[in-house]
């Protein structure tokens, strides 16, 4: 208990910085939200326009903030180094917002949730001068945790996602009570300006009916998945880099082969995957290979020059993995969607208590009894990879 209330005299600061961020990111989602339905009324020439929009995002961060092209690489170091020489620059939040809003509008595959962190982690970072030398890494965990929180309303999730992000196997709970405060500072506040927030409800066969092997399937496939995403994150990233040096060129041309592969796929996999998780979860079903494009087509939009986050890409692969997988366990397709939403995100960022809470805020707590063993077991296995390539392990 001594250590909970060691850093209580951050709770004002937490506040102030949970409000602010999420009004940002207010800005950041209707804006988002608005590009998606342009998109949506003008997909085919939109789509056509991607190598050229592309041109102009990587033109945007060499004009004006090249070392923003780190992402969320600044937010690491940022906290870890702590100096003068590891500033997140102010730039990086309107920079983003719009290489993100642009990346949607011509139907890019990303997600928003490395977006609204990184908007967090910066704003709370110009916070940092309030805090005394030996804190001033906490401004920066209070405004992950309101980032997260105002985007997907999951506050109890935000609070450890930003303890647990940073540095694998160690929380800093001497910050847990300002980190939750700033989390639901940032969900009131979104609520407040009408953001919207999933929640699902999910039918649950009886756990004593489940073999354990089809627990331990569901582990082993979920836990490949997320570290197939991961894995190939980094590879993609490091791949399109080598064969083409020139960031134009290379968005330019991937730009044209992403163009396709969406037209392809009949603009399915464009944007969040958020209508394609709301469709299985309202009765709709997933196609076999739902899981696969999603995945192939996130890496290759992050990996050209486009910008978005991670973290609903990977619910949308997990849902429908999950979705296909059921019928082969012999169980309800909505359970194993909403165990396969959870655990590729627990995985795949390398986090657990965060996914336990995101499991019970987003389908509600009857499903812990399931999703405990599935997302710890799955979660042991990953080998402490994660997109975030820049997480310290504790040992």
């Amino acid at each position: 208990m001594k250590v909970l209330g060691e850093k209580t005299y951050l709770l004002p600061l937490a506040l102030v910085i949970g409000a602010v961020v999420d009004a940002l990111e207010a800005l950041f989602s209707h804006g988002l939200n608005f590009m998606i339905s342009l998109n949506q009324a003008y997909y085919l020439p939109l789509v056509l326009a991607l190598p050229l929009v592309g041109l102009v995002i990587v033109w945007i961060y060499q004009r004006y903030s090249p070392e923003s092209l780190a992402g969320m690489s600044l937010i690491f170091n940022a906290v870890h180094q702590r100096d003068d020489n590891y500033r997140i620059p102010p730039l990086l939040i309107p920079i983003v917002i719009v290489a993100t809003w642009l990346t949607h509008l011509v139907g890019g595959s990303a997600g928003r949730e490395g977006v609204a962190v990184q908007i967090g982690a910066t704003m709370g970072q110009q916070f940092d001068r309030w805090f005394k030398d030996k804190d001033q890494a906490y401004s920066v965990i209070f405004g992950i945790a309101a980032g997260f929180a105002g985007l997907f309303g999951t506050p109890l999730a935000a609070t450890f996602f930003a303890l647990e992000l940073l540095t694998s196997g160690r929380l800093l709970l001497s910050v847990l009570l300002p980190t939750m405060l700033a989390a639901y500072t940032s969900l009131g506040v979104s609520s407040a300006l009408k953001l919207h927030h999933a929640h699902f409800t999910v039918d649950l066969p009886q756990l004593s009916h489940a073999p354990v092997w089809q627990l331990i399937v569901m582990a082993l496939i979920f836990s490949l998945a997320g570290q197939l995403f991961a894995h190939g994150l980094e590879k993609g990233k490091a791949v399109a880099s080598h064969l083409m040096k020139n960031p134009y060129l290379r968005v330019a041309l991937g730009g044209i082969i992403l163009a396709a592969l969406l037209l392809l796929t009949g603009g399915r996999y464009s944007g969040l995957g958020e209508p394609i998780i709301e469709a299985i979860f309202n009765g709709g079903q997933a196609l076999t290979w739902d899981w696969l494009w999603k995945l192939a087509l996130t890496v290759l939009t992050l990996s050209i020059g486009f910008q978005g986050g991670e973290v609903t890409p990977m619910f949308t692969i997990g849902t429908c993995l999950g979705y296909v997988l059921a019928p082969w366990l012999g169980l309800p397709n909505l359970t194993v969607a909403a165990l396969g939403y959870v655990t590729v995100f627990a995985v795949a960022t390398n986090t657990v208590i965060a996914p336990m809470l995101i499991t019970m805020e987003i389908f509600g707590p009857e499903i812990m009894p399931w999703a405990l063993p599935v997302i710890l077991l799955a979660y042991s296995l990953n080998g402490n990879f994660s997109v975030y390539g820049q997480q310290k392990i504790m040992e």
